[in-house]
């Protein structure tokens, strides 16, 4: 969740009168690669270089237990084909919402709700009810990344902005694989570079971590 107000927002929060609007964006990301961009704005909305669409909602206050944490919202909206359909083809249920709420004054900044879509309820054909709760410690992948003492975790990206060997040099060494001492690993690809005349870059770009201590525990 993110709240930093910046001084933008602050002033017109603090304004007794304006003619700007606040407006609600809600990121639905149901895919690593789909996601719906949708606002209750009665026009496009552009926000962090997308644009939300109009689509009819209304949303019910948000509410905190006593512990400070957000109760489950519900949003209704048009029960229509932009969610008929993505039933139809995907389940939903556990996408990660985004809920943005911004100042058409300033439109670079705004204020960060993040949910799960925990269940979508249909209505009578015209409206359906969208169950949006806070996103559970227990989803959150950790930790974030798995280190290893001996394999570069660039590899699948070799020659990437990480790994920041340039294999496109005319005879850059075609493939690595991924240790740091081996024949054709990391010091190698370090050596090569400075055989061509170029800055060593390698091992210091190794993604592996060596200093992680060799088991067993006790």
């Amino acid at each position: 969740m993110s709240r930093t107000e910046t001084a933008g927002l602050q002033t017109q929060r603090l304004k007794l009168n304006s003619s700007s609007a606040w407006v609600e964006l809600y990121e639905i990301r149901y895919s690593a690669t789909n996601c719906y961009r949708i606002t209750s704005n009665t026009a496009p909305i552009t926000f962090g270089g997308y644009v939300y669409s109009p689509f009819p909602m209304a949303r019910a206050e948000l509410e905190r237990s006593n512990e400070g944490d957000v109760i489950d919202v519900i949003v209704e909206c048009a029960n229509v084909e932009l969610f008929q359909s993505t039933v139809r083809l995907t389940d939903l249920k556990g996408a990660t919402v985004n809920l943005h709420c911004v100042n058409t004054a300033d439109l670079t900044s705004g204020y960060t709700d993040r949910f799960k879509l925990r269940n979508i309820v249909k209505g009578s054909g015209i409206m359906c009810s969208i169950v949006l709760g806070q996103v559970n410690a227990f989803d959150v992948d950790f930790p974030g990344n798995r280190y290893n003492r001996s394999r570069c975790r660039w590899l699948p990206t070799y020659g990437g902005a990480e790994c920041g060997y340039d294999t496109t040099r005319s005879g850059a060494i075609s493939t690595c694989d991924g240790t740091l001492t081996g024949a054709n690993g990391c010091i190698v690809h370090g050596t090569d570079e400075v055989n061509a005349g170029k800055a060593r870059l390698h091992p210091l770009r190794f993604g592996g971590h060596p200093s992680i201590a060799k088991g067993p525990y006790v």
